[in-house]
């Protein structure tokens, strides 16, 4: 059929439809029949098929991010971002015309940080692309709102190597440990700790394997490989081996998981044991943050903590770039001291 092709696993329609130009529509299978018979229906029956797909756009658009390997977290975000531009369109999302997203936007600037509001923004930009291309709507209605410039202000709060040591001394709860030397010795992320199963970590090589899961992916979507510490070693070979999970092997996530992100979580445990020990103000990701500035520190090649971390070198160097070890080559030019100045006169 004229205008049908395949896009990975997927027919498209390619087509001009009256009042609504040229479009492209994904038919959402893989079976060639079943694609026809849609592309008819489509081009006997335009209005018809707008009509219905306009109040399940946000719907297809999370299953096309799902196809694309976008993360399930990621999806929650847009879902709750999405559904805040549905209410502005009175409940059809692919209905909102821009003096609507104009007032959208005013509200939202008005009741949100501007870094949550531009982070919707951004949500809606993509969902609007998606559905421009996909043929639902004409025009992308939030294609004219520029959003605020936010100066960055990122976190650099980093424990001291005796502060590393102390909170991981004082933590009795072992799954705390586990989590605390996950980011301290290896640079796990919390998403990372909680999704960890037992074959990542191969105690007879020393080796921890953060890799992608059929149910779990990377933030990078990249695999990498961290070398476990003698200390690190020593308490996985008491804690042991658990499975499907390492961290509270006995919570399977569930849809309607009320820590919305995560299986689980033990930010409560681990919010409580910081002030306990008068460190309130420590993130879980500091963590992750104090095993990189005590590397750097120490001459670990940003090369390789950059590959632990699954940063980019340059993002590592830009961050912990302060924290390299004293260089004595700035001594060089003026070494033989005053006398070499005064000779040279």
């Amino acid at each position: 059929m004229r205008g049908l092709w395949l896009r990975g696993e997927t027919y498209w329609l390619d087509a001009s439809l009256p009042e609504r130009g040229r479009v492209r529509i994904s038919l959402e299978t893989a079976h060639a029949a079943e694609a026809m018979r849609k592309a008819e229906e489509i081009r006997a029956f335009p209005d018809r098929f707008f009509d219905r797909e306009s109040g399940d756009l946000v719907e297809l658009f999370l299953k096309h991010q799902e196809r694309r390997g976008i993360s399930q977290a990621r999806r929650d975000f847009s879902r709750i971002a999405l559904a805040e531009v549905q209410k502005s369109a009175g409940g059809k999302i692919g209905h909102l015309s821009p003096p609507m997203a104009a007032r959208w936007w005013s509200a939202l600037l008005a009741r949100v940080k501007p870094k949550t509001a531009k982070d919707y923004l951004g949500v809606a930009t993509v969902f609007f692309r998606w559905a421009v291309d996909a043929g639902h709507v004409k025009v992308s209605p939030v294609a004219l709102i520029i959003p605020p410039r936010i100066r960055p202000s990122p976190r650099r709060v980093f424990l001291t190597p005796a502060d590393a040591r102390m909170v991981i001394d004082e933590a009795d709860d072992p799954e705390l440990r586990f989590a605390l030397l996950c980011a301290l010795h290896c640079g796990l992320r919390r998403g990372e700790v909680i999704a960890a199963r037992p074959h990542w970590f191969d105690l007879t090589a020393g080796l921890l394997h953060v890799q992608n899961e059929t149910d779990w992916l990377t933030k990078d979507r990249d695999n990498r490989t961290i070398p476990l510490t003698a200390e690190f070693r020593e308490f996985l070979a008491w804690y042991g081996i658990q499975s499907p999970y390492m961290l509270r092997p006995e919570v399977l996530p569930k849809k309607t998981n009320r820590t919305w992100r995560y299986r689980t979580d033990f930010v409560k445990q681990f919010n409580g044991h910081m002030a306990r020990l008068g460190l309130g103000h420590v993130t879980f990701h500091d963590c992750r943050r104090t095993f990189a500035s005590m590397h750097v520190s120490h001459g670990t090649p940003i090369y390789h903590v950059a590959k632990w971390l699954g940063d980019e070198i340059g993002v590592v160097e830009s961050t912990y770039g302060h924290l390299l070890p004293n260089d004595d080559r700035i001594n060089g030019p003026w070494e033989g001291g005053q006398s070499a100045v005064q000779g040279s006169r």
